[in-house]
């Protein structure tokens, strides 16, 4: 990957930014600058492909200074920045006018967060426009300011690394404007990458409240979106992420987090909160990000709305509501959501609308962490797993008593267990994973990718005891009966019919039960009275005729597939299944489905996803 470098300069009173790029295609190192009273002291805005996880920034040996003795509030109080040319306004074309993203509110910002782009502002990228001249023209004039955001957010991870960074001279009030020394850029509305900082040297003419502003505010009004203004939500700002690795950067003893003020649900206890963020010294957060790979994208018409993660050790949420589209050059985003979150914890995933077939989902983790996922489902569905292109079998199922190479009856996974692990709850209607960080993981390595296949639901009480179950027979049996392939069967849970009865009266009196959970020792008697009854439930999914996941894998990760029918949901595969669900609804009539699994079958409940 390319690398551009700034070395040795200095940038003083300029009216709009000391440095910028824009459209920059390679990482970006700066080092030993010196900037001072400018409007924005430093800008850096990329132009990267929505795949890209090597993209990096980093800064060494900077020195940013807000108002210094050399201004006054004689002059230079408001910037000068070119804007939007329209309705013949010569002043924002000739940069008369501020009309930086900040707007008249602000007179001196040291560093804005850096910002990845989905498309070019200058004609020399674009491929609409094969010969320009000056190369940096812009394409249109509604991109402008230089540092706004052009087209939704892109490249799938980036970061910025701090070292040795010294701030000065910034007051909250500056001249009657307000000042900070770093801050997101307010139109950078679909994700902000994390921030690392270390040696951060902070001068006593630094206020407490001009030092990091993570909360939400007013910026310029000619911005053309505001989607982190107050009274608004965007992810940029909720899930930003500022890592301080060695407490210099928040003035602890050791490593911490600063957390936007505009989302408290990420502190937790000993978070003290501050102007514009949370100082949070024990809490360490990590960006983890899902996607819907291939067909079901924005441009198949599908929105899926907000995407909500529960942290259950204290029951605090967070939202993700995903890109934003733009209309200076058209752009629709990624079906994607990111949030940051708390490594070694569980979290509940819950997205309110139908879900797509596809999921990819990335922990941005360089430690060996582990996350375990709840993801909800509105409608049973077949899952299969895959991580770096092997398809992972009943070797990593937990729910699976016959096939788990674990100890013990079939459970939930823990974060103890290996990257990909999982289990489906049909009770809870749950897909539970355990999602591992490491080595490669800061460039996107080891990411685990979901297939749903629509399916039958059956479940189903058979007069047999829960010890003489047979799975291998009732699959080959029922293969049989309907003329299918045995492989589109799958027993995705098994109890006692008395342990069913209890998770159903529980589940009607509003009380939690945890799946595939054991028997307190009180309750033995009675497990074995009502198992007497030689009864056992079972839930049973038999999915549509599909191809192989694995094929399914490739076409999602190739280019140009937005016309591969594989990576949506089969309408035929829907009506196929329908008919099979009437199918069985006639044998089980006929004692055809009880001749087959050789015991009597009450069917409790059948779905069919839709």
């Amino acid at each position: 990957d390319e690398c551009a470098t700034v070395h040795g300069a200095v940038a003083w009173k300029n009216a709009h930014m000391g440095l910028t790029t824009v459209d920059q295609t390679a990482s970006v190192r700066v080092e030993a600058l010196a900037l001072a009273d400018n409007h924005i002291g430093m800008s850096l805005n990329f132009f990267r492909e929505f795949t890209d996880a090597e993209h990096r920034v980093y800064g060494h040996n900077v020195t940013v200074l807000g108002s210094t003795a050399a201004s006054t509030c004689d002059a230079s109080v408001e910037c000068r920045a070119m804007g939007i040319f329209e309705d013949g306004n010569a002043a924002a074309a000739i940069g008369a006018e501020c009309h930086s993203v900040m707007g008249t509110a602000f007179r001196r910002v040291g560093i804005l967060t850096h910002m990845v782009n989905a498309l070019s502002k200058l004609c020399e990228l674009n491929p609409k426009i094969p010969v320009c001249r000056p190369a940096n023209t812009p394409v249109k004039e509604c991109v402008m300011p230089w540092e706004h955001r052009i087209g939704t957010g892109s490249g799938l991870y980036s970061e910025a690394v701090w070292s040795e960074l010294t701030f000065g001279n910034f007051a909250a009030s500056d001249c009657g404007r307000q000042s900070m020394a770093f801050t997101y850029n307010p139109t950078s509305v679909d994700f902000n990458y994390p921030n690392r900082f270390s040696g951060v040297r902070w001068l006593p003419s630094v206020e407490e409240g001009a030092k990091l502003r993570l909360d939400k505010y007013h910026a310029s009004p000619t911005n053309r979106i505001d989607a982190c203004a107050p009274g608004q939500f965007c992810d940029g700002l909720t899930h930003h992420i500022s890592i301080d690795l060695d407490g210099s950067l928040l003035g602890n003893d050791g490593p911490g987090t600063a957390v936007p003020a505009a989302s408290p649900q990420h502190a937790i206890d000993g978070c003290t909160g501050r102007t514009g963020h949370f100082n949070c010294p024990d809490l360490r957060l990590r960006f983890l990000r899902w996607e819907s790979p291939g067909l079901a994208n924005v441009q198949s018409g599908r929105q899926l709305g907000f995407f909500k993660a529960l942290r259950l050790s204290d029951d605090r949420s967070t939202a993700s509501k995903g890109g934003f589209k733009d209309m200076c050059l058209p752009s629709e985003p990624e079906q994607d959501r990111g949030w940051a979150l708390r490594p070694n914890e569980d979290y509940n995933l819950t997205m309110f609308a139908s879900p797509p077939k596809l999921h990819r989902i990335y922990l941005f983790d360089e430690e060996p962490t582990a996350l375990r996922l709840a993801i909800f489902l509105t409608q049973p569905f077949r899952l299969d797993v895959v991580v770096d292109g092997e398809v992972l079998g009943g070797e990593y199922d937990t729910s699976d008593a016959l096939r788990f190479q674990g100890s013990g009856a079939p459970r939930l996974p823990t974060r103890d267990d290996p990257h990909g692990s999982y289990a489906f709850d049909p009770h809870a209607r749950r897909f539970y994973l355990t999602v591992k960080g490491g080595n490669g993981r800061l460039h996107g390595h080891h990411s685990i990718f979901l297939r749903m296949t629509q399916v039958v639901q059956l479940s189903l009480t058979l007069s047999v005891h829960a010890s003489e179950f047979d799975g291998d027979a009732i699959i080959s049996n029922l293969a049989t009966l309907l003329q299918i392939d045995a492989s589109r069967i799958k027993i995705v849970s098994v109890e006692g019919a008395g342990s069913a009865r209890r998770r159903r009266l529980a589940a009607e009196a509003g009380e939690d039960v945890e799946p595939f959970a054991q028997l307190a020792e009180e309750d033995h008697g009675r497990r074995l009275q009502e198992e007497s009854e030689n009864k056992t439930t079972a839930v049973i999914q038999i999915s549509e005729e599909t191809e192989d996941v694995t094929e399914t894998f490739n076409n999602a990760a190739s280019e140009g597939n937005e016309t591969d029918s594989s990576l949506d949901f089969s309408e035929d595969g829907m009506l196929d299944l329908i008919a099979l669900s009437a199918n069985i609804t006639a044998k089980a009539a006929s004692g055809e489905l009880a001749t087959a699994l050789g015991s009597s079958v009450e069917i409790s409940e059948m779905v069919v996803s839709d």
